[in-house]
């Protein structure tokens, strides 16, 4: 027998606490992950003459997981709150933030260890929930602009991974709305 991931996901997602836990993970990924870039934004094992893969490639990738999986959990709250699943939406954000361990942002200068999977999520916050922290791609855009700019990221490679995020995030609240309307 196999686990279906995105069913596990979906019936994760209705209990505020495990959809809190799931969306640290995430957040806390997009730290590590950026925070092992280089200054353009690439991938630091990239070697030139790679012909299946680019500078960006399996950063790119990265990256479009990340909005994608944030932006699951984003549909699946409106959704669930759309058919009562979430009977008081504004109670089950205030579960979430209660049980949300914080922000995380990325180190300002490029880190080049590689911690077990399992410790990522165990990564230390940079500080309490700010903003509205349902607002997924603000939060996913506050930590990528910050990490652009303390890295002096270029302006147009920034843009580039902001927009790819942002292409992901949207896609993913079209998917799921289209799937649980099925």
């Amino acid at each position: 027998m196999t686990a279906d991931i995105p069913d596990l996901v979906a019936e994760l997602a209705k209990n505020p606490q495990a959809f809190a836990i799931l969306y640290d993970a995430h957040r806390a990924q997009l730290a590590h992950c950026l925070e092992r870039l280089t200054r353009q934004g690439g991938d630091p094992s990239y070697r030139p003459g790679d012909k299946y893969a680019t500078p960006t490639t399996w950063t790119d990738n990265d990256l479009q997981d990340l909005a994608d999986h944030i932006g699951t959990l984003m549909a699946l709250r409106s959704g669930y709150a759309k058919d009562g699943t979430i009977q008081d939406v504004a109670a089950f954000d205030a579960v979430v933030r209660k049980h949300s361990r914080g922000t995380f942002r990325p180190a300002s200068r490029r880190l080049t260890t590689r911690p077990p999977m399992g410790d990522i999520a165990d990564r230390p916050t940079s500080g309490p929930p700010r903003g509205d922290v349902m607002d997924g791609r603000r939060q996913m855009f506050t930590v990528l602009d910050r990490w652009a700019k303390e890295r002096g990221v270029p302006l147009e490679r920034a843009t580039a991974m902001r927009q790819l995020m942002d292409d992901y995030y949207v896609r993913a609240l079209w998917m799921v709305s289209v799937e649980r309307s099925r």
